[in-house]
């Protein structure tokens, strides 16, 4: 099976996000084929705050509905997620620990993220995600929308300091 590496840089909000505040909505995702199985979730993330952050990423056959507005609580029902046609949800964290590139207070530190599972003993592992990408109406492209987790305080990033990685076969 041929695979390709695909990079979405979503616009993100640039003032304090809380808890479960919706991160981003609807960024495209170009496909290299009509159907990519994702493989594996990367991002990297510059904010000194991300490290106890989690993302939780759905993805979407449609652009028709948002989660909610940015940098707010979500506020879409069910029925819009499915006029939207859920593919699949992954969450990425930098497992708990501090990852990020640059240790100093004063900077902005790049975080790395990756898809997290937790096996049958409670201990952490990386995972193949098992989301199938699907084009939409619009040929060779899905959506992507977050939510971000908060678990250490309060979040500020720049717009584009969110690059996340995704790693298909099709």
């Amino acid at each position: 099976m041929p695979y390709d590496i695909i990079t979405v840089t979503p616009t993100l909000d640039t003032s304090t996000y809380a808890a479960n505040d919706v991160l981003f909505t609807s960024t495209e995702i170009k496909l290299p084929h009509s159907k990519c199985a994702v493989t594996h979730i990367s991002a990297v993330w510059a904010d000194i705050h991300a490290a106890d952050d989690e993302i939780i990423l759905m993805f979407f056959k449609e652009n028709t509905n948002q989660l909610g507005t940015i940098n707010d609580a979500p506020n879409i029902t069910g029925v819009k997620i499915a006029q939207n046609v859920l593919l699949g949800v992954s969450r990425i964290n930098s497992n708990g620990t501090d990852h990020a590139l640059d240790v100093s207070d004063n900077v902005q530190a790049p975080v790395l993220f990756a898809n997290f599972n937790v096996n049958d003993e409670g201990e952490g592992e990386t995972f193949a995600a098992p989301v199938v990408l699907v084009q939409g109406t619009t040929r060779n492209t899905c959506y992507v929308q977050a939510l971000l987790e908060n678990t250490g305080g309060s979040t500020t990033a720049p717009a584009d300091s969110l690059v996340i990685t995704l790693h298909v076969e099709y």
